[in-house]
């Protein structure tokens, strides 16, 4: 048995990415939060939930292959659906700060985004809760955040420079960052209604380090963390 697999494309092969060692898969591309989100959706009952999976700013490989799987059921969507030209995706164009209240309440079976909060230019709480409020009852709400250690910051500033967001928020275009110490004070009131679902059930410590994801993302509050909330009510 090989020692590491990529989920995604079952290839073997790793590449070196920003000094970072054998971390990005050297066929599909994927990361170590691509790899764990896919695991974690592999196990999920999507076809049972009432409603259209949304899928924000889709990893290609993993949108491509769940596709497949669900048919018109699955969408894709991005705020800029122009990058994906070159695949065959069929991006549908979704501002979260504007259209989110066109969707009627409990309308959507699941929502996964990994790596999109980030970029957003407005309240991000009501985000949530807008996002919460769509999802139908025992719908799922996937997500995976680039928590840093301390606290919550952002800053909307359009002439921040890239070398102070670089530093600051950990990338040249992110306008804000999840702190670790925070998180719960901030943001889990959104959650209400929804129960955390355990995942480490499904991605345990042997086979992270198997897909080449940190056991430390089994925490739930580190970049490459998935997070899996259910609806109950």
């Amino acid at each position: 048995m090989k020692k590491h697999i990529c989920p995604i494309c079952s290839t073997s092969e790793f590449k070196d990415f920003r000094g970072r060692i054998n971390v990005r898969c050297a066929e599909c591309g994927s990361f170590e939060r691509s790899r764990y989100l896919w695991s974690i959706l592999e196990e999920l009952e999507l076809d049972k939930v009432e409603g259209d999976i949304l899928h924000m700013a889709p990893e290609v490989g993993i949108a491509q292959k769940l596709r497949k799987i669900y048919g018109k059921k699955y969408r894709t969507l991005d705020f800029e659906p122009e990058i994906y030209e070159k695949t065959n995706l069929n991006i549908e164009q979704i501002d979260l700060c504007k259209d989110l209240s066109e969707i009627k309440d409990n309308s959507i079976g699941a929502i996964i985004h990994v790596h999109v909060l980030e970029h957003v230019r407005c309240n991000v709480t009501a985000v949530f809760q807008e996002l919460n409020r769509i999802i139908a009852p025992n719908g799922y709400h996937i997500i995976g955040l680039p928590f840093m250690e301390g606290y919550s910051k952002e800053d909307f500033n359009p002439e921040l420079s890239e070398e102070v967001r670089l530093r600051d928020y950990g990338h040249e275009d992110h306008v804000r960052v999840f702190g670790m110490e925070d998180w719960d004070l901030l943001y889990e009131s959104s959650f209400k209604g929804f129960n955390k679902i355990d995942s480490s059930h499904i991605c345990n410590s042997e086979y992270l380090e198997r897909i080449r994801v940190p056991v430390a993302a089994l925490r739930g509050k580190m970049s490459h963390s998935i997070n899996v909330w259910r609806k109950t009510s």
